[in-house]
């Protein structure tokens, strides 16, 4: 089961990190966190292993790779999805029928830090 997000909770949405000055650093939190090279650094490859994965079934979505990951989580019963534009429905659709092997997942996992919620 797919949960579209409501717009009535898009206004509850933590706002960007940009525009809290303190996020940025990390100050007030104990832990300044990654420089924000490394930080791009790792956003980049976190990205670009989806899109490896979606290349190389033929140019799925690389939406439906990532949902697709979420998905075979046995802890998540039903992933919320914020669909913006009608493709972004279909995505997610679509991710049901994409499984990945145990390699993509691994690929996929590397360097993945569980976080807690935030905004509670």
């Amino acid at each position: 089961m797919l949960t579209p997000a409501s717009s009535a909770t898009s206004s509850r949405r933590r706002p960007p990190d940009d525009a809290h000055p303190r996020r940025q650093t990390g100050q007030g939190r104990g832990d300044p966190g990654p420089a924000p090279d490394q930080e791009n650094s790792r956003i980049s490859r976190r990205l670009s292993v989806p899109q490896q994965i979606a290349e190389n079934r033929g140019g799925v979505p690389r939406a439906q790779v990532a949902l697709a990951r979420v998905l075979r989580n046995p802890v998540v019963t039903a992933p919320i999805v914020g669909a913006t534009k009608p493709h972004h429905l279909s995505d997610a659709v679509g991710a049901r029928e994409v499984h990945l092997t145990e390699d993509e997942v691994a690929l996929l996992e590397v360097g993945y830090v569980p976080q807690l919620p935030a905004g509670f």
